[in-house]
């Protein structure tokens, strides 16, 4: 904060350089905390948040002896990392302590909570302690990203710059425990997240003469069940078109020759993972690999591809939080983000199996980020997890083991949470993946064809391997996620966008059940492309004699169509014309702005069109004639789904807010369509 030397009355320009510093400081805090009201007034109107209920940060004995373990599987690792594991702790500071760190100090609008962490950077200090935030590089999208999921849920998100990176030199466990238990020790600490870095991806384990072959005869899975039926969907038009998907993971091999045309995001891979840049290009390839003659050709190869790696040569080298937020925040309503990872659930010494893959979001940092995308109308999918490290075996995520009670008492993320099944008829659950009723559906776990790895048709060059072997949980997200992004540009083309409860529902609607052995251990359907499109247009087909459109198209300001006769289930009302007269005025505003449109009848049926049309934030109201017709039914639809606003009924005049979640604001769109269908007791419109 920069003031003016011409400021007189307060004595600033001739104050003492440490008093006006200190008097900088006042008023720096006085703008954080208007800030910080301002917000609050804002929240007022969403619906709470509901604390997080997690572990306590363990003893750094148990997370010394887990750094033990890995340092020794790496060793037998043919592949091992040269680097031995690295810890992650990142605490989370309550949201209405509003605390920002920087390094050595911190602000905070909970002044009792700044003397505190204050107090724990002094201790400290002499170890070369830092507060980072996790966020601190991320300029206003974040905030922009948060309004935009806050505006269209109703739910207040998490304060993410209040996610914060404990930072010592050497990275040393003992010492960034302790920090971590002195922080918790605070009151100020919602809670504190650790993880390991480098954890192996979710996946089991020459033509140089001649042009690339074309491995698509390999691609089964392209074709009916057990396939997923994408040759069919394709023939329909599912090719990705207008959608964005997105990876998260470690590394790609982004000049592969069936790889053109993936952005790269945020930084570049570190040299020490390109053990994994295999695992990478597999996963993409099987949503954009190229439309032609040679190698693979993807589920959804029209679609707009980006990679975000999780150890970049950027900021901490590695941060799966940042990745995951960079994806998501450059992500529209109804686009894709593929989490294609896991993490290892906490040691559970006295288990018959200490260590579990579980998916990524039971890190709460993740499941933060996961819950506000999907609460923006981004469509997240996501392994499950390959089960223990130890054995070919699995457990359940509705266990009570490895802290999984905290992440089901966390709610529903919002993501489609995948399982690995065999790759034929039977779609049984293959042995290693992770299952429970939060396992939403489930894809190949074995034998998929892709690029990468070199054991099908390996060259002596890297840009031209393929594998027919791609498995786990890996390749079963990724074919989901692919398979998402294909229905998703049908659905903007023919329907709506689909919102992210939508193409979860859908694809367990529509699935192949589990079958062969352990059915009880559910892994959810196999998806079909087939059965989801059929069923989409089903949905669209069903008769609704009459709509009222909400378009983006100016509004008519007088009509006078011709309505064909309509029926209900209680009443035949028959009329060979209607005449109507539509009148609107349009005031729109950013937020409870209002665009209104009233159509009349003088006849016993409703308009079939031209009711009224508006824009996306506003309110349409429908009055009908004749009084002693009473609501029977009524109910909305928009691009958002079925909750994408709300309707006021009066007499027999419905009101549709459209646009708004409870009258609070705007739901950003990029397809801002809907519509309002509704029946009265005798006629419909």
């Amino acid at each position: 904060l920069l003031l003016p030397t011409t400021v007189t009355p307060t004595g600033v320009a001739d104050l003492p350089g440490e008093l006006a510093m200190a008097w900088c400081q006042v008023l720096v805090r006085v703008v954080l905390v208007a800030c910080a009201l301002a917000a609050l007034a804002e929240a007022d109107s969403l619906r709470p948040r509901p604390v997080a209920q997690v572990s306590q940060l363990l003893p750094a004995e148990h997370y010394l002896s887990t750094a033990a373990d890995m340092r020794g599987a790496r060793a037998a690792s043919a592949d091992a990392a040269a680097t031995a594991p690295q810890l992650t702790v990142l605490v989370k500071f309550s949201d209405t302590a509003l605390v920002r760190a920087r390094g050595t100090s911190i602000d905070a609008q909970d002044l009792e909570c700044k003397q505190h962490i204050d107090e724990v950077l002094e201790r400290f200090r002499q170890d070369g302690l830092q507060l980072l935030s996790i966020f601190g590089n991320v300029g206003t999208e974040l905030e922009a990203f948060l309004d935009r999921a806050q505006q269209a849920s109703g739910n207040q998100e998490a304060d993410l710059r209040g996610i914060t990176r404990i930072v010592v030199p050497g990275s040393d466990i003992s010492k960034m425990v302790e920090v971590g238990h002195a922080l918790e020790a605070t009151q100020c600490v919602e809670y504190i997240s650790t993880e390991f870095d480098s954890v192996e991806p979710p996946c089991s384990d020459n033509f140089d003469d001649r042009e690339t072959p074309d491995f698509k005869y390999r691609q089964t899975y392209l074709g009916p069940d057990p396939g997923m039926d994408v040759d069919w969907a394709q023939s329909q038009g599912a090719d990705g078109r207008d959608v964005h998907y997105s990876d998260v993971e470690y590394a790609l091999l982004h000049d592969h020759e069936d790889l053109p045309n993936v952005r790269m995001g945020r930084g570049e891979p570190h040299s020490e993972v390109v053990q994994w840049h295999d695992h990478g290009t597999a996963s993409v390839a099987i949503a954009v690999g190229l439309n032609n003659s040679q190698g693979v050709v993807g589920i959804a190869p029209a679609a707009e591809a980006a990679f975000y790696t999780e150890m970049s040569t950027t900021d901490w080298g590695w941060s799966r939080v940042q990745a995951v937020f960079d994806a998501v925040s450059h992500s529209r309503p109804g686009d894709i983000v593929l989490l294609e990872m896991q993490t290892t659930g906490p040691r559970e010494a006295d288990a018959e199996h200490p260590y579990v893959y579980l998916p990524a979001e039971t890190n709460r940092a993740v499941w933060e980020v996961v819950k506000a995308a999907t609460d923006a109308g981004v469509i997240v999918v996501a392994a499950a997890g390959n089960g223990y490290l130890d054995t070919w075996g699995s457990y359940s995520l509705d266990g009570p083991l490895y802290q999984l009670p905290y992440w089901r008492a966390w709610g529903d993320s919002g993501a489609i949470i995948v399982g690995a099944g065999s790759p034929d008829a039977l779609h049984e659950k293959m042995a290693f993946s992770e299952y429970g009723s939060r396992v939403d559906v489930h894809a190949w776990g074995m034998y998929v064809m892709t690029a990468g790895y070199g054991d099908c048709g390996r060259s002596q060059f890297s840009t031209r391997e393929y594998t027919s072997s791609f498995s786990g949980t890996s390749s079963a997200s990724a074919l989901v996620a692919a398979a998402a992004t294909a229905l998703q540009s049908l659905a903007k083309k023919e329907s709506h966008l689909l919102t992210p409860s939508e193409m979860r529902e859908l694809l367990k609607s529509t699935g192949i059940p589990q079958g062969g052995r352990n059915t009880d251990q559910s892994i959810g359907p196999h998806i079909n492309l087939r059965n989801a499109i059929e069923e989409l247009r089903r949905q669209q087909q069903q008769p609704t004699t009459s709509t009222v459109v909400f378009a983006t198209s100016t509004i008519a300001l007088t009509t006078s169509p011709t309505a064909a006769p309509t029926t209900s289930s209680e009443t035949t009302a028959t009329s060979s014309t209607t005449t109507a007269t539509m009148t609107a005025t349009q005031t729109l505003t950013a937020f409870s702005g209002t665009t209104t449109a009233t159509a009349t009848t003088t006849s016993t049926s409703f308009l079939d069109e031209n009711v009224c049309q508006c824009n996306c934030v506003c309110e349409c109201s429908v009055a009908e004639d004749s009084s002693e017709r009473s609501i029977a039914e009524v109910s909305l639809r928009g691009s958002q789904g079925t909750d994408s606003g709300r309707i006021v009924e009066s007499g027999s005049t419905i009101t549709a807010y459209v646009g708004a979640v409870a009258g609070i604001g705007s739901i950003l769109m990029t397809s801002c369509t809907g519509y309002l269908v509704g029946r009265y007791s005798a006629g419909q419109y």
